[in-house]
């Protein structure tokens, strides 16, 4: 039983230690946008934290067809 607990308690400790370490690798990081629906790819954008607020910037759109299309919203 006490066994059961400390292991509970160690992962739980791992898992919080782990996520603190990939927030802290966000600067810089590149991401793939899926949709939802279809599984398609759609783009890559590249992920930057400044002041605590995470903002996005599209590198590559992956379909050729809107690659060169303008946001009208």
């Amino acid at each position: 039983m006490n066994r059961t607990i400390s292991s509970l308690l160690i992962l739980g400790a791992g898992a919080l230690l782990s996520t603190s370490v990939f927030a802290a690798s966000l600067n810089g990081s590149q991401w793939q946008t899926i949709d939802d629906k279809t599984g398609e790819k759609k783009a890559i954008i590249q992920l930057t934290e400044n002041g605590g607020k995470v903002s996005g910037k599209i590198i590559k759109v992956l379909n050729k067809d809107k690659a060169d299309a303008l946001c009208t919203k």
